[in-house]
């Protein structure tokens, strides 16, 4: 299981700058039969735990002074949106009795015959939300689309593999991938342009008052 460490912290607000600068990450843990507790993570070690986990994972968290772990899931991580540094994280406290909704990304594998042949597979779904006891959680739902050759084929939910223990909180007609076929704009060549007939100079005269140049 994937670990991560804790330690309980006092400061909040606008001082939990002073954390970061240290090298760690302000979180709060909460959840049912749980008691809210503001807490700072070591945030080279979150990252590592974040990228394995995601927010479909079970993360196993020992707080400081506690006798015993948590299991968690990564609830929500906020960065900054210019610089991606981590600002704080929402961490769910999971227990082993009590289903859980979260998402489950979708990794899409294999090669499209479709796309052989010019087409283009459209992903229309990245993620789906399911329903699933904490160790039951699959980290990720793969969609192999081999199976799509030509334009207009399509994967459906119902198509997936889902463990018989998870559920999916959508519609199993709902589409995951469609191929569509690319279409050329036809482009009408442009008519060849006229060919004016030169024009003869005329001379210019004097009359009315106009001085020949």
């Amino acid at each position: 299981m994937i670990t991560l460490s804790a330690q309980k912290r006092t400061v909040t607000g606008r001082k939990v700058k002073t954390l970061r600068k240290e090298g760690f990450v302000p979180a709060e843990l909460f959840g049912p039969r749980t008691e809210n507790q503001h807490l700072a993570l070591p945030v080279k070690e979150f990252r590592r735990a974040f990228k394995e986990a995601g927010t479909s994972t079970v993360v196993e968290l020992s707080i400081e002074g506690e006798k015993k772990p948590v299991q968690i899931l990564i609830y929500d991580v906020h960065t900054h949106p210019i610089t991606q540094e981590v600002l704080n994280v929402d961490c769910y406290h999971v227990h082993e009795d009590i289903k859980l909704h979260t998402d489950v990304p979708l990794i899409f594998t294999g090669i499209s015959p479709a796309e052989k042949i010019g087409c283009i597979v459209v992903r229309v779904v990245d993620k789906l939300e399911v329903e699933a006891l904490p160790k039951d959680i699959p980290h990720e739902i793969t969609v192999d689309i081999s199976r799509l050759e030509k334009g207009g084929d399509i994967i459906a939910l119902k198509d997936l593999l889902i463990p018989p223990s998870v559920t999916v909180k959508a519609d199993p007609k709902l589409v995951i991938a469609i191929v569509e076929t690319q279409r050329e704009e036809e482009v009408a060549p442009a008519a060849p342009a006229a060919v004016a007939a030169p024009e003869t100079p005329v001379a210019p005269t004097a009359t009315e008052g106009t001085k020949p140049s």
